[in-house]
């Protein structure tokens, strides 16, 4: 029969994550400067429910297209309510094939997050004045126009 191989990533300590979430998963290869993307997935902290959420082979960017991703693979994200370790999931280590590199100096590792992806916004604001930002005179009729 098929026999499902399953690998299990722990992140030590656990991250805080709030608002919108961008996840890649690569494979780094040994003693290479290159890196290969297996799946991105994308979610908003508001619409996780539960303390565990799994994402099919369909909704993962770059796996769905990617033969080498089993069909009927799946990955499974594990939350908990604080950074600790949970109790009763020491199932959950990373196995001996699994290697986290926490080597945060290298610029491929340390690469977390898209804020200053570049200094330019695009959401029609920029240059725009918002002088009732600090004031105590709140914007209407008597206040900064709107």
């Amino acid at each position: 029969g098929d026999s499902q191989t399953s690998v299990c990533i722990t992140i030590e300590p656990g991250l805080l994550l709030k608002g919108d979430i961008l996840l890649k998963c690569y494979h780094k290869k040994f003693r290479s400067p290159a890196r290969d993307v297996i799946f991105r997935v994308q979610f908003h902290t508001c619409a996780i429910h539960d303390l565990g959420v799994v994402f099919g082979k369909e909704d993962l960017d770059d796996a769905f297209k990617d033969d080498r991703f089993p069909e009927y693979g799946k990955v499974e994200f594990v939350f908990s309510y604080g950074p600790e370790k949970i109790q009763g999931m020491e199932h959950l280590e990373n196995g001996p094939s699994v290697s986290v590199d926490y080597n945060t100096s290298d610029p491929l590792i340390r690469w977390d997050s898209y804020d200053n992806l570049s200094g330019h916004r695009d959401d029609g604001m920029e240059g725009a004045q918002h002088p009732w930002i600090g004031q105590d005179t709140p914007p209407g009729p008597s206040g900064p126009p709107g």
